[in-house]
């Protein structure tokens, strides 16, 4: 036995049809353009994130984004290499033992400003008291270095109160062989004058200690 099923498309059903068919593709459309739109802009997000970042896969600098660029002609170093304090930040937590957070301050500034909890090493520049002078400066950093796995290559993300002591350090580095040597911009309190922002403005984890 078989059943035969006949619809009518009349004028009113036929209508109906079309309006239903209509409003079908209207969501299909809406439905491919709002999953396009959110794959673009996640696409340009992912861009974005990618090009942030100051260290590439082995640990060595990129070419520093606008961001990071000083602002204060006096905290410019040769090499060239500079990262805001997120991205130095940032950059310890996801390479760990390949990155060296060196702040270069006094025991005065530390006790001012407070101190970036990433730091792996202080090594003052310019020492003010003789606890400070007890070590010098390159050999305390070529004995850092040593003990990390990539020794000399080691990122090295130098960091002082404003940016101007850091520099100075970097250059010092650089020209003792160093070439893996990043400025942390504004340092912890940030450039002089209403330059960039520091470690402190980012909100960054700080902590203080004693007098």
């Amino acid at each position: 036995m078989s059943i035969c099923i006949t619809v009518r498309t009349g004028t009113r059903v036929g209508a109906d049809l079309r309006t239903g068919v209509r409003s079908t593709a209207r969501s299909i459309v809406r439905l491919a353009l709002a999953v396009g739109a959110a794959a673009l802009l996640g696409s340009a997000a992912g861009g974005v994130a990618a090009a942030a970042e100051v260290l590439d896969a082995n640990g060595d600098a990129v070419a520093p984004v606008a961001e990071a660029l000083p602002i204060d002609p006096e905290t410019t170093t040769r090499p060239g290499l500079y990262a805001t304090p997120a991205q130095a930040y940032r950059a310890q937590q996801i390479h760990g033992a390949r990155v060296l957070l060196l702040d270069v301050r006094s025991t005065a500034e530390r006790r001012r400003s407070g101190v970036a909890v990433a730091t792996n090493l202080w090594q003052p520049l310019l020492p003010e008291t003789a606890a400070e002078r007890s070590a010098d400066f390159l050999p305390a950093i070529a004995r850092a270095v040593q003990a990390l796995p990539r020794g000399r290559s080691t990122a090295i993300f130098v960091v002082c109160e404003n940016g101007r002591t850091a520099a100075a350090a970097v250059d010092l580095l650089a020209a003792a062989g160093y070439k893996n040597v990043v400025l942390v911009t504004g340092g912890l309190s940030g450039e002089v004058e209403g330059g960039r922002s520091g470690w402190s403005a980012s909100g960054l984890p700080l902590r203080r200690i004693g007098s």
